[in-house]
């Protein structure tokens, strides 16, 4: 490559690479690669047809291609949950290949630190160049500088050449670049879609993923966004947007494919409205997209709802990530949240538009406690979002939590665990190898002990199980007309669950230590040498997924209802005397709204079987008002009949969901959450009459 001669196009291949633990889990779950795709349409505008690039994100086919002609450059997006099986590939192909230079490019490196910079490159020593901040721009600088230099990378690195947005090390130092200003994302800006370099893409498989506005103006200490550098936001433009996703519209095979937006606060800025409106017609025009992922703004309720309320029903969730309600932890973290008012008045407003809402909080923030998560659960809870989303806080690259003088001040201890569903075992050139990304995970803090947050984990599970989705609806009805927060049935649910443990629940519960306390490692290297072992992926993938908060709640709902509503029942009657409330017939009404619920729920796999029922109360008007009223102004003189049945459509898909997994606990998450266009858990109840 030495001296070569640009006559041919430059070959640059762009790899993007997934794990096959995700591709196998999810039939549709792989996004277009939006990061090299947008570096790659930039960069052929500049260059022309001086340049070719090949995108990837198929390990396989990157194998294959690249084997097949080796270019003289490759690139690899620097993620967090890819790192690892692009060093993997990197290490083979430096191997075979030692003059082919090896491109680094993505938010997973260390910020404003640069022995932690330098540290990162010489732990990773087969990367030429890290591109740092946003990717147009600066690989554009980079690949200009390697032409000038005749593709003589020592040479280059020899001179000690600053390139904007490029690091690299020479002789144990680190030479830095800074960052490449932001592009302006105007319409002269190329896009990967409308270029046709997203074509090949369009196979039925990978989901499209479009960003409105790249950038976001808070410095939450935990997020790589949060850098000053991202603060600005820059977008592209209204016509610019409709032509994308008519373009995508048009050549998408399967129309039941979820749509994906990377903009960091959708729905929040006045833009927005706009936005959903193209959203909402091209729904129309197309019958696509049926499921939007975005990321929903965490202020401005007002503008997100109405921006949301013009989509198809059930298309976008509410949601409104709050991550903590705790005020010393909103300072640690350098965020401010909406008010809790605010906030119910969202997820009432959500809940009249017919729309699910949900809610994020993490586990572990600095200044965070058993205390103060208890607060912020109690916080969404009592605002009326149906679905709490309850993380471990992550630390990352380029985050300021990553910083030593942050991780000092508040004591923060770690330990290392796989990443979820990215993992598995590759080959290249015949030589076979297993690859697991590494997550780095806080668990104790000078606020938090480590058996305080295994408690909180083991809380959070019973959220999931006896509240998540209103999978009590009924329950919720029932204590809000008496002015009880359903936060005390959820924690009193916990209480009793912990102290006397059906065998069913226990293994739940089982899991879920056995997830906290064998697959977290005090040691990276630890972790390194098992990945590696003979097997033990394989035996880990067996395990992983099914011990996870979501799999766990699937397994409950679908496998141990019974156990839930006895647990249910024996709390309501103990709050009732707890609030003085303690009467005979709201007793009689809590013992028959439990069945009643039980019917609706049990064995809901067992979707031919139907259940009958006598009851005092009169569940149909009830129902009608969400069951927030006085129960015994629905008191009948005789007791009335109510059969439990599945409807067709109901029992059909469910059974169809289920039976596209091999897994039992894969399938029923699968119902659940993952289905596209995933709809509420009360949608599979049985549903009910009177006879």
């Amino acid at each position: 490559m030495k001296g070569r001669k640009m006559k041919a196009p430059l070959r640059v291949f762009f790899a993007d690479l997934a794990h096959e633990s995700y591709t196998g889990i999810y039939p549709a779950g792989l996004v277009f690669p939006l990061g090299i795709g947008c570096v790659a349409s930039y960069a052929k505008m500049k260059f022309k047809d001086a340049v070719s690039f090949q995108l990837f994100r198929d390990p396989v086919k990157f194998s294959a291609e690249f084997l097949k002609a080796p270019p003289p450059i490759v690139g690899f997006s620097n993620i967090n949950w890819a790192l690892r099986l692009s060093y993997a590939y990197i290490e083979r192909i430096k191997k075979l290949y030692p003059e082919t230079i090896i491109i680094l490019g993505g938010p997973n490196y260390p910020d404003k630190e640069p022995w932690k910079q330098l540290n990162f490159l010489e732990s990773h020593p087969l990367v030429d160049f890290h591109v740092v901040g946003e990717g147009e721009r600066a690989f554009c600088d980079l690949l200009e500088k390697i032409i000038e230099y005749g593709f003589n990378v020592k040479k280059l690195k020899e001179n000690k050449i600053r390139i904007m947005g490029t690091h690299y090390t020479i002789g144990g130092s680190l030479t830095a670049g800074e960052k490449a200003p932001r592009i302006s994302r105007d319409d002269n800006t190329p896009s990967p879609y409308l270029t046709g370099m997203f074509d090949e893409f369009f196979t039925g498989t990978y989901e499209p993923i479009v960003q409105f506005a790249r950038g976001c103006p808070f410095s939450c200490t935990y997020c790589t966004e949060a850098q000053k550098y991202w603060n600005s936001v820059k977008r592209i433009s209204l016509n610019r947007l409709e032509e994308e996703l008519d373009y995508i519209a048009k050549r998408l095979p399967n129309k039941e494919l979820t749509m994906h937006f990377a903009d960091a606060n959708m729905g929040m800025f006045k833009e927005d409205t706009d936005v959903f409106k193209i959203v909402a017609d091209i729904q129309k025009k197309y019958g696509w997209p049926k499921r939007i992922n975005a990321s929903l703004g965490k202020n401005n309720p007002d503008n997100v709802l109405s921006a949301v309320s013009q989509l198809e029903y059930g298309s976008l969730w509410f949601s409104a990530a709050i991550q903590s309600a705790d005020p010393e932890v909103l300072e640690n973290i350098k965020r401010k949240n909406i008010s809790t008012d605010k906030l119910i008045d969202a997820a009432l407003r959500a809940n009249e538009y017919n729309r699910g809402s949900n809610s994020e909080i993490i586990l572990g923030l600095p200044g965070d406690s058993k205390k103060a998560h208890l607060f912020t659960v109690k916080s969404i809870v009592d605002a009326g979002i149906s679905r709490v989303r309850m993380y471990v806080l992550a630390v990352f690259y380029g985050a300021e939590l990553d910083h030593q003088d942050y991780r000092e001040k508040f004591k923060l201890k770690t330990r290392f665990r796989i990443l979820p569903r990215n993992f598995g075992n590759y080959e290249f050139n015949g030589d076979r190898f297993p690859v697991a990304e590494i997550g780095e995970i806080v668990v104790e803090s000078s606020t938090m002990s480590y058996d305080d947050f295994a408690y909180c984990r083991y809380f959070d599970l019973s959220v999931e199980v006896f509240y998540n989705d209103h999978y009590f609806l009924e329950v919720k009805g029932f204590l809000n007309s008496l002015g009880i927060s359903m936060f005390d049935f959820i924690l009193k649910c916990h209480e009793l669950t912990m102290e006397d443990m059906p065998k069913d629940l226990k293994e739940i519960y089982d899991s879920l230590h056995h997830n906290t306390e064998s697959e977290m490692w005090n040691s990276i290297d630890e972790l390194i040498q098992f990945i590696a072992g003979d097997g033990n992926l394989k035996e880990y993938e067996k395990r992983e997924y099914e011990n996870s908060l979501a799999s766990l709640r699937a397994i409950g709902i679908w496998s141990c209802a019974e156990s839930i509503h006895r647990i249910a029942e024996k709390s309501l009657k103990q709050l009732l005397i707890e609030k003085k409330i303690n009467d005979e017939q709201l007793n009689l009404y809590v013992s028959e709204m439990i069945r009643f619920s039980l019917w609706r729920k049990n064995n809901l796999l067992e979707t031919k079987m139907s259940y009958e029922d006598e009851y005092h109360f009169d569940f149909t008007a009830l129902d009608k008002n969400g069951y927030n009223v006085n129960p015994l102004k629905h008191k009948l003189n005789n007791a009335t009949k109510y059969r439990f049945w599945h409807e067709k459509e109901v029992e059909e898909e469910m059974l169809r969901l289920y039976s596209e997994k091999e897994s039992h606990v894969v399938g029923l998450r699968w119902i659940l959450f993952h289905s596209l266009g995933a709809k509420p858990a009360n949608y599979y109840f049985r549903s009910f009459r009177v006879i």
